[in-house]
């Protein structure tokens, strides 16, 4: 599986692939920045990660079509954050907030004050289906004009 962690201003996620026991992969990315600046993060049956960018990308209009065993995390440039479970319509998410099998570490860890990055080392180091390369994508800084 994986582990991906989100706080308001990053999504960080590992890159271990596994199948039936299997290291299939340590270098796999699970996040991406949609064209709109949001990240989103995919955990579980690979393959319904771009599909879930590309729906988002065209407007997130109804519920995702996706199969069981896919779950995802897409932090908006605004700052929230919205989970795509098991019935395709997103729900906000209070932050910080993970996703995967080590995202009871990953909570823990951030709860403690570790930033997403460390969350998911932290997930890596007791979870057996977390670890490989860790991708960290931040939240565009919005930048205000100071008034006249």
């Amino acid at each position: 599986m994986t582990t991906i962690a989100c706080t308001a201003i990053a999504m960080a996620a590992d890159g271990l692939v596994t199948r039936e026991g299997m290291i299939v992969s340590t270098k796999d990315v699970k996040v991406w920045r949609a064209k709109d600046g949001a990240i989103i993060g995919g955990s579980g049956t690979r393959g319904f990660d771009k599909a879930l960018l590309a729906w988002w990308e065209a407007g997130a209009e109804g519920a995702f079509p996706h199969g069981k065993e896919f779950n995802a995390l897409i932090l908006k440039p605004d700052g929230t954050c919205l989970f795509v479970g098991d019935c395709g319509y997103p729900t906000e998410q209070s932050l910080p907030t993970a996703i995967g099998s080590g995202c009871e570490y990953a909570l823990g860890a951030m709860d403690a004050g570790a930033n997403a990055r460390r969350a998911v080392e932290i997930a890596a180091g007791r979870n057996p289906t977390t670890g490989g390369k860790i991708v960290v994508l931040h939240r565009p800084v919005q930048k205000h004009r100071a008034s006249a």
